[in-house]
């Protein structure tokens, strides 16, 4: 798989990228994905009755992550304040889901998001042209296999 590393930061150094917006850069074809949330560390407001430590312990439970359908993972990330840690997957319709296993992963999924410790987004993707229309959308990118 190919891959970008977005380390996009504001003045004061922090990653200036959040989840919503690089979910906004993928191609449209990105919606008929059927996506998976294998780990996640994050803070955010999920709504009345809903708290992050549950949710990340929900995934956590899950071998195979939790999955959704794409608006469901925009309304995710419209809840999330700071991403720190996340792995997430999207398949094709009817394939299997991985496990949070990187040989896995990488054999089974369309496009892997990820953010290591707050400080860099990798995206990466069969398909060369989901990380072209990817680095147009931001400033700091490198290319790198995954």
């Amino acid at each position: 798989m190919i891959a970008i590393e977005i380390s996009d930061s504001d003045p004061n150094g922090f990653v200036a990228v959040d989840l919503e917006d690089l979910l906004m850069a993928l191609p449209r074809e990105a919606k008929h994905l059927w996506w998976s949330i294998l780990d996640f560390e994050a803070t955010g407001d999920l709504g009345p009755g809903k708290n992050m430590l549950d949710f990340e312990n929900q995934i956590k439970a899950s071998p195979l992550g939790l999955q959704m359908q794409w608006d469901q993972l925009v309304g995710v990330a419209n809840s999330i304040f700071q991403v720190i840690n996340a792995t997430i997957v999207g398949i094709t319709a009817g394939n299997q889901f991985p496990g949070f296993i990187h040989s896995e992963i990488t054999a089974l999924s369309e496009i892997v998001i990820q953010m290591i410790d707050s400080s860099v987004w990798i995206v990466a993707a069969r398909d060369e042209n989901v990380i072209r229309t990817i680095e147009k959308r931001f400033r700091e990118t490198s290319l790198t296999t995954y």
